[in-house]
């Protein structure tokens, strides 16, 4: 028995993009944090605490790239089967 998976459509698809565009604003607004809490750290703790914020920007920097390329697959994916782009 095969499953029938239904097409989405360009509205769904378009609320995906945004669902992604939101998120990457979120991401953003992290790795900026992580690097001002670096600056601070150096500037008021001798950078006592900078190589594992570094560090955790670096895990933050490429989980964010695997989930973005997952997320443009996906969008261009269902573009792609709801005709292309008009």
């Amino acid at each position: 028995m095969s499953a029938k998976v239904k097409t989405p459509t360009m509205g769904e698809t378009a609320e995906q993009a945004s669902f992604q565009l939101a998120c990457a604003k979120s991401f953003a607004d992290w790795i900026a944090s992580v690097v001002h809490a670096i600056q601070l750290d150096i500037k008021h703790n001798k950078g006592h605490n900078a190589a594992g914020l570094i560090e955790l920007a670096q895990y933050l920097a490429d989980r964010n790239q695997a989930d973005i390329g997952h997320a443009c697959a996906e969008v261009d994916a269902a573009i792609e089967a709801a005709g292309g782009a008009q």
